[in-house]
């Protein structure tokens, strides 16, 4: 996967203009195939509070975003999995995702 991207619902108590801006984001570059994430919380609150102003726990995850290997872009949610309907805008690749890697089970290599 590519331009992966973590979103969040912009809380309205920090000083983000919700007719702006209605989430957050980070994004990253790149996951290899066949990986399972697993965020270390307490980085994510830090970019969260150090980006945004968003105490932890203050913005509730929304969706995650990404391109997959034949340059399609997808958007996972609560819903389940659809064709993304927005491109990034704006934002800032942070690199390496604040995350533990481990091969994923049952994964056709």
């Amino acid at each position: 996967m590519t331009n992966v991207e973590l979103w969040w619902y912009a809380p309205d108590d920090t000083n983000i203009d919700p007719a702006e801006h209605e989430d957050v984001f980070m994004a990253f570059a790149t996951i290899p195939p066949c990986t399972r994430l697993f965020f270390d919380h307490r980085a994510v609150d830090e970019y969260l509070l150090t980006n945004f102003g968003i105490a932890q726990g203050g913005a509730p995850l929304r969706a995650i975003q990404f391109i997959d290997s034949d340059g399609r872009q997808w958007l996972r949610n609560e819903t389940g999995l659809r064709a993304a309907e927005n491109e990034r805008v704006d934002g800032q690749d942070i690199g390496d995702p604040p995350a533990r890697q481990e091969p994923a089970e049952h994964c056709d290599k």
